[in-house]
């Protein structure tokens, strides 16, 4: 039996089956020797990946430490890793996606930071590839700041953080959103002041399927409003700047909304706003070309 604390990964999986036992393996993998993985098949009963996820744990038959939790109902990535988290025994929690993959010192790296500066939550860098090739993007980088800073320029993707389970319970886990919930989860922890750290260290490979950009469906959109609300209840703590930073960016996409809704009175409206709120010369371009994709009605993505 280990005398260090046991964390709990949870890596909930759609549709995936295929890379799933790779992520699970390098939980498996980790230098941290107290662990559990939590797998959350969040694949409905008809769906042709619902059995084949569920048979993935026949590979780690005899790893006891390795659970899939299935009960065919699909509640998106927010819902699914609430059940984990709710099964979870760890004191301390991580999070994976299900083609995503840790380094070996990924537990053990954030644990020691996390314990050293007596944090609630620590935030690490991610390694991003595309087809198999690493790519230098400005996701990697693990930004968190105040809850101003972090609803400016704020980005924590959910691997990218570990943290004190009661820090989930206590602002009632993941809101269930169709998208931006690795988002809004900060936010209500920041929101709660607990005390987050940010580890610049790349502790994971993060794979970016260009293919599956999300575009403005109902369900992004509804997810942008949900996010839209959380942010709301902060927007008197922005600076005088990072408020007309923060109205340019929402009139932009407020724009690409309504466009493709057919507002386009609307729209143009939103494009009167941004260009109210744009403060440089890269602003004024930046609305000046939004200005034209919404005569066009060009759909574009988040």
């Amino acid at each position: 039996m280990s005398d260090k604390p046991l964390i709990s990964v949870i890596i909930p999986s759609y549709g995936r089956p295929d890379s799933l036992p790779r992520a699970i393996q390098s939980v498996l993998d980790q230098s941290w020797p107290n662990i559990e993985v939590l797998v959350i098949n969040d694949n409905p009963h008809d769906s042709e990946f619902f059995e084949a996820t569920k048979e993935v744990k026949t590979q780690f038959a005899d790893d006891p430490r390795v659970q899939v939790f299935a009960d065919g109902v699909n509640r998106g990535g927010g819902g699914a890793r609430n059940i984990g988290i709710t099964h979870a025994m760890g004191d301390y929690i991580s999070f994976l996606d299900d083609d995503d993959v840790y380094f070996p010192n990924k537990l053990a790296t954030q644990y020691q930071h996390l314990i050293e500066n007596q944090l609630d939550v620590t935030v690490c860098d991610m390694e991003m590839h595309r087809d198999g090739v690493s790519v230098n993007d400005r996701k990697c980088r693990a930004i968190v700041g105040d809850v101003a800073n972090f609803i400016i320029c704020g980005n924590a993707f959910t691997p990218m953080i570990f943290c004190k389970r009661n820090v989930l319970t206590d602002i009632g886990m993941f809101h269930e959103t169709p998208r931006f919930q690795d988002h809004v989860l900060m936010i209500k922890i920041l929101e709660r002041d607990f005390k987050v750290g940010e580890q610049h260290v790349a502790l994971f490979i993060h794979n970016d399927h260009l293919g599956e950009r999300i575009t403005l469906s109902k369900k992004s959109v509804l997810g942008y409003q949900i996010r839209h609300q959380f942010e709301a209840r902060h927007l008197h703590k922005l600076s005088r700047s990072q408020r007309r930073q923060y109205n340019l960016k929402v009139a932009l996409l407020n724009a690409r909304i309504m466009r493709n809704e057919d507002r386009l009175g609307d729209a143009i409206k939103e494009i009167v706003r941004a260009y109210v709120n744009a403060s440089n010369v890269n602003q004024y371009i930046a609305v000046t070309k939004r200005f034209g994709s919404v005569l066009l009605k060009s759909r574009t993505t988040f």
